[in-house]
């Protein structure tokens, strides 16, 4: 993906990849649903993406917190470990009830079952490929 142009010194290989990837999604929304529908679609697909790191980060601060319990030294905030695993209870709830709103599917969706596949199929479609990417990513230096 960082193939950069001669010529114009752009990364083109990537951009090509993201601009083919992006084709594809926007013509998979735009199959059997309106002008709307697809835009909720793409917007669903989009808003599932963003969603997912925040629940790791919440999950990842209780874990670390229950890991660290007795070291000396670091500076804790909050100092209660109660008022700590509430905050990332709380805000991984919080997530999680986010990604579950984005998967009711608005009074637009003409129908229902195709809206859904098309935005959970594009959403592990992108983890996926972005596993994909990872896992055949040429080793670090």
């Amino acid at each position: 993906f960082g193939k950069i142009h001669p010529r114009y010194g752009s990364p083109y290989v990537a951009i090509f990849v993201q601009s083919l990837i992006a084709s594809l999604f926007i013509a998979m929304s735009f199959i059997g649903a309106t002008v709307t529908e697809a835009y909720l679609i793409l917007l669903d697909t989009t808003l599932l993406i963003y969603f997912v790191p925040y629940g790791y980060m919440f999950l990842s601060y209780a874990v670390l917190r229950s890991r660290n319990r007795g070291t000396e030294g670091g500076f804790k905030m909050p100092r209660s470990n109660l008022l700590a695993y509430f905050i990332a209870a709380s805000g991984f709830a919080t997530t999680l009830l986010a990604i579950i709103i984005t998967l009711i599917p608005p009074r637009e969706a003409g129908h229902v079952l195709l809206y859904e596949i098309k935005v959970v199929g594009g959403f592990l479609l992108f983890v996926l490929g972005g596993g994909l990417v990872f896992r055949f990513a040429p080793p670090k230096a």
